[in-house]
């Protein structure tokens, strides 16, 4: 519960700083515009259990104000047969900043074979570093800290 608590913690962080900016620079984001991308990406879950590679596809900035997303994420066991198809959201708070949250729907770890419970959901942060390069970090009380790197490709007008 501890960890859930940390990763809530630097949620908050990060959106602060997202938010808390003089009035000239604030001024400045609102007038960017938010672009729709497309962010392929690759990681790896650290959890000694799983060590399962992570494969992202995020749709961002779609709908609601250019803000809001789509993204699922394969997790493909190395060594073992582990596999989840999480699908899920993101919100961008603001243009280098996302957060995305989602759950396993279908396989056995899925919440239509589990309790909502029981079930793998996952609760992470996307920030834009340097140009399109895209770092997610993630957390899930069942599968542990993930991170993943990627690219973000815009579609239509920047």
């Amino acid at each position: 519960m501890k960890k859930f608590y940390c990763v809530m913690v630097m949620l908050a962080i990060a959106l602060s700083v997202c938010f808390g900016q003089d009035a000239e620079t604030a001024e400045q984001e609102i007038s960017k515009k938010f672009v729709m991308n497309l962010e392929p990406s690759v990681g790896y879950m650290f959890k000694s259990d799983y060590q399962d590679l992570k494969i992202n596809l995020s749709l961002n900035n779609v709908t609601a104000w250019k803000r809001l997303g789509f993204y699922t994420s394969f997790e493909i066991g190395l060594g073992n047969d582990h596999f989840r198809n999480l699908w899920g959201g993101t919100f961008s708070a603001c243009r280098w900043c996302y957060v995305f949250a989602g759950i396993d729907l279908f396989t056995s770890h899925g919440i239509a074979n589990n309790s909502f419970k029981d079930s793998r959901k996952e609760l992470g942060l996307g920030f834009t570093p340097w140009k399109e390069s895209a770092l997610r970090l993630g957390y899930s009380t069942a599968a542990g800290f993930t991170a993943a790197i990627g690219w973000q490709i815009p579609i239509g007008k920047k």
